[in-house]
């Protein structure tokens, strides 16, 4: 399998300042690609560029909930950047949700939109650029290894990754003739600060995290997971890839 990380990429990553997005910029950025890391609060956008000084890190400050905010950074970006050829969809929410509880619907609407409906607008405004120019290729989407069975009590995260996932496989089949790869990477829960505070310290190590998955991304998988989300995916892969293949011939 070849790899699409032995050039010198441009890459966009949403959510790339922090967590499992952090640790992939890093990587990006030691191999000697561009970032562009994209995320809501600019004061932490500005402290990982200048960490990363000595390489070449960029940022943009946008806000990928909204239709307008997803359509205004794709201008910006093609604008600044048109020799962008790899968007990574990482930035993702996950809240703890009783559905007796009260909740406010915009709650869970906010949720679906910055996990699901965000990494699909983006994918399909790049895709068209892509295609059209017929460029050499990546959209990678971040998923999780929730998305083959669900934790009831982030109901709408795991939902809305098990979407995602289904997304991703639909659209590597579409794409199969073109110029574009679709890379699913599916963590397990992974210590970081995106998880509650109850259980912030659970979880893989990120650092060994981040270094599987970046050689399995370097080998040129499609699906790359860890830990626990890589038993999931195997045993949801044998279970249904035959049929998936059988329904799209």
């Amino acid at each position: 399998m070849s790899s699409w990380l032995t050039q010198n990429r441009t890459i966009v990553i949403t959510g790339g300042a922090t967590g499992i997005g952090l640790a992939l910029t890093r990587r990006f950025a030691k191999d000697g690609n561009k970032v562009i890391m994209v995320g809501r609060r600019q004061a932490v956008l500005d402290a990982v560029v200048a960490e990363f000084s000595d390489y070449k890190v960029e940022s943009l400050c946008a806000d990928v909930e909204t239709e307008s905010g997803r359509v205004a950074l794709y201008e910006q970006i093609i604008a600044k950047y048109p020799e962008v050829s790899v968007l990574v969809n990482n930035a993702g929410i996950g809240r703890l949700i009783d559905f007796a509880s009260g909740l406010e619907w915009k709650s869970v609407v906010s949720e679906y939109d910055i996990n699901l409906h965000a990494p699909i607008h983006l994918s399909m405004l790049f895709a068209k650029r892509w295609v059209d120019t017929n460029t050499d290729s990546v959209i990678a989407s971040v998923t999780s290894g929730l998305a083959y069975y669900p934790a009831s009590y982030t109901p709408v995260y795991c939902s809305s990754k098990a979407a995602l996932h289904s997304i991703v496989w639909s659209m590597r089949h579409q794409f199969k003739n073109k110029p574009i790869k679709v890379i699913e990477i599916i963590p397990p829960l992974v210590a970081t600060d995106f998880n509650p505070p109850q259980v912030s310290t659970f979880g893989a190590n990120l650092d060994e995290f981040a270094e599987d998955i970046y050689g399995k991304l370097k080998n040129g998988e499609e699906e790359v997971a860890f830990g626990t989300a890589e038993e999931r995916r195997a045993l949801y892969n044998a279970a249904f890839s035959t049929r998936f293949n059988e329904l799209n011939k």
